[in-house]
């Protein structure tokens, strides 16, 4: 029997793969691929949803899961840049106080070590205003 969170990463998408829909997987399910292995897991999963799959979509998981059809259109591309990033964005919201983010970061830099587009990541770094903790992590990434 699979884990909770990897059981319903599959039951969903099984129903947008069913559908035609391209996805992605992030959260501590992707940070975990791309990094270190986490006691706890969850996925985040980002679709490329066009109006005529949310009808088809909500019907096909209403019975199992909450599903908020006014909030299912909008998409993102999670790469083991946009994960790290957003787990650098958690660790400062976060108060810079969670090992298990930082830990997150760090395992990615290391496992994806010369595989990273550091530019693309400096430069949104800048913008999210994490760019001091991007520093920080390359630097302890590699010590």
């Amino acid at each position: 029997m699979l884990p909770a969170p990897i059981a319903a990463t599959v039951q969903v998408t099984a129903v947008l793969e069913k559908l035609g829909i391209t996805y992605c997987i992030g959260g501590s399910l992707a940070s975990t691929i791309y990094g270190l292995v986490r006691t706890t897991q969850d996925s985040d999963l980002v679709a490329d949803m066009h109006s005529e799959h949310v009808t088809p979509f909500v019907r096909a998981l209403e019975g199992d899961f909450y599903v908020d059809e006014e909030s299912i259109a909008e998409a993102f591309v999670a790469t083991a840049e946009d994960t790290l990033l957003a787990k650098l964005e958690w660790y400062r919201i976060g108060g810079e106080v969670s090992e298990r983010q930082w830990r997150d970061v760090l395992g990615i830099l290391k496992v994806q070590a010369g595989r990273l587009n550091l530019a693309y990541l400096r430069r949104w770094a800048i913008e999210l205003k994490v760019e001091d903790l991007l520093e920080r992590a390359v630097n302890d990434a590699d010590g």
